[in-house]
């Protein structure tokens, strides 16, 4: 008899073991579907937004228009619209000190607006270059660098 409980006990901590390592199998596997149904609705999601270059072109067609902006190309220039783009960042750090959200919104906005106004001035493909940036995060590990915070 103890030899019949000695074995059911045995049998019982086998059991248990095995379920354990098919729960934990089934949830590493619907952990990855679900990684991967994210992917694919984020995918979805970036070829139903508007065209970087489309709206890149328009803001600098409005700059044209109100004379703002770089008239003669040069590798200067290029150093000028990214002091330009680090001046709306500083803003945009300024007005988070003031816990001012309704100008932190517009500085990052202008951020946007003069990143994109470069890229339109020197015909850089943003749209493109925004979409392999995320394509290529979406592969990089977690906290990717090592840095800390």
């Amino acid at each position: 008899m103890k030899n019949v409980l000695n074995t059911l006990k045995t049998l019982k901590s086998v059991a248990t073991g095995y379920a354990q390592e098919l729960a934990d199998e089934a949830l590493v596997e619907a952990k990855g579907i679900l990684d991967e149904a994210k992917k694919a609705r984020i995918n979805t999601q970036l070829k139903d937004q508007i065209d970087l270059n489309d709206l890149a072109h328009n803001i600098r067609e409005v700059n044209k228009a109100n004379g703002w902006g770089i008239k003669e190309p040069s590798e200067h220039q290029k150093m000028v619209q990214l002091m330009l783009i680090v001046t709306e960042v500083a803003e945009a750090a300024e007005a988070y000190r003031k816990d001012d959200e309704e100008n932190l919104v517009e500085e990052l906005a202008d951020v946007i607006i003069r990143t994109l106004d470069m890229a339109a001035y020197w015909d850089y493909d943003i749209d493109k270059a925004v979409k392999d940036k995320i394509e290529k995060n979406k592969t990089r590990s977690y906290r990717h660098g090592g840095k800390k915070v």
